[in-house]
């Protein structure tokens, strides 16, 4: 019998009883569930220095640990590694991640004076329209019982679906895993997912700065983050959420999302953003007045208590439209990263454009309030247009 072990072994084990001796204080503190790792170890094999390295611990799911890195090598066997499902594989040295359960680690041994069974990979199937691009990148051996097999990275190509590793059976498996060879020959078939389509959809809205849509491949089972809010753009709106029209829900913008066996879309869900309305007085000083509101609500026009100079205030201009104090403004929404702003209007007294603005911001309020028709506005501005 020979046994193998080195000063990496037991420096790794003393790290690793440090990390477990933090982590207990840790447990303590916040009161998480631990599980228990046994390794079953065979002591007519192993001596008494090695079994040190054996000892029982504790762990929280999901923690990482590493398997004890010993080589064992005896007259006729070879340890391969550890397994705790008699399934998949852990090669000394290796990280185990800790499932939410107990766990007892056994011993996986492979005689050298077993027969050899063969590993092939199935690629091809003209009646599905399989096609690979290097058909000798997969991989055809023959290996001893208990031997580490790792599934290869070359894929088969078909339309409509990706490829997600191999499966063999029911085991699904993909590179990062290994898998333990039973005394049987192994054929690994292609672990199909069939690909559907992602939607993205702004909604029946207005406003919409760019693409008002977007559509991504996703493969069925795939847990992926769903778009951000910068996904769609609409001015005077935030993006807060997606409906799905799936199962009705309004998922949280970059909430992870499973792909179901369909097609989904998501409508945007949006909210209104609030604004500061700055009315800038114009009169030479930097004064102002701020109201706030949310998009497409109203607020009134304040009173300008500020005076200018050998001038009458004759309202506030937004894009060409004046608004007297007490008219309605409803907040439209600016592009992002602009605000809105109304500017005071200014005019000589006395002077025809001071009768004609007062003129034209009257008609506008009877048309408003339905006191005068479209054509009898009109007719007030071709009249103070001089048409």
């Amino acid at each position: 019998m020979k046994l193998k072990s080195c000063v990496a072994a037991a420096v790794s084990a003393a790290i690793t009883l440090c990390s477990l001796s933090t982590l207990a204080v840790s447990n303590a503190e916040t009161e998480q569930q631990t599980y228990t790792v046994t390794y079953n170890v065979d002591t007519e094999i192993f001596d008494a220095e090695d079994l040190a390295l054996f000892e029982s611990y504790e762990l929280e799911e999901g923690d990482y640990v590493d398997i004890v890195d010993l080589d064992v090598v005896t007259d006729t066997l070879t340890l391969s590694g550890w397994s705790y499902d008699g399934v998949f594989l852990y090669e000394p040295g290796d990280y185990f991640r800790m499932p939410a359960q107990d766990i007892v680690l056994e011993p996986v041994w492979i005689d050298e004076d077993s027969p050899y069974y063969n590993v092939s990979y199935n690629y091809e199937n003209e009646e599905e329209g399989w096609s690979v691009m290097n058909p000798d990148a997969f991989p055809n051996f023959d290996y001893h019982p208990g031997s580490a097999i790792q599934v290869c990275t070359a894929t088969v190509m078909r339309d409509g679906y990706t490829q997600i590793g191999w499966r063999y059976n029911d085991l699904a498996l993909d590179s990062s895993k290994k898998f333990i060879m039973p005394e049987n020959d192994v054929v690994f078939e292609p672990n199909w997912h069939q690909n559907f389509h992602v939607h993205y959809e702004a909604g029946d809205v207005d406003r919409i700065n760019g693409t008002a849509s977007y559509v991504f491949t996703k493969y069925e089972g795939l847990t992926f983050d769903l778009a951000d809010s910068s996904r769609l753009s609409r001015s005077g709106f935030t993006l807060s959420g997606w409906l799905s029209d799936l199962d009705g829900q309004v998922y949280k913008t970059g909430a992870q999302f499973t792909m179901p066996s369909s097609d989904v879309h998501f409508t945007a869900v949006w909210t209104p953003k609030t604004y500061t309305v700055v009315f800038k007085v114009n009169n030479g000083t930097s004064s102002t007045i701020k109201l706030s509101g949310e998009t497409d609500t109203a607020i009134i026009a304040p009173e300008c208590t500020y005076t200018k100079e050998g001038y009458v205030f004759a309202g506030w201009d937004y894009n060409g439209t004046i608004y007297q104090p007490g008219d309605e403004f409803i907040i439209p929404g600016a592009l992002p990263g602009l605000g809105i702003q109304l500017t005071g209007v200014w005019v000589e007294p006395g002077s025809l454009e001071t009768v004609d603005s007062l003129t034209l911001v009257e008609a506008r309020k009877q048309y408003v309030n339905g006191e005068i028709t479209a054509e009898e506005l009109r007719a007030v501005a071709d009249s103070v247009l001089g048409k």
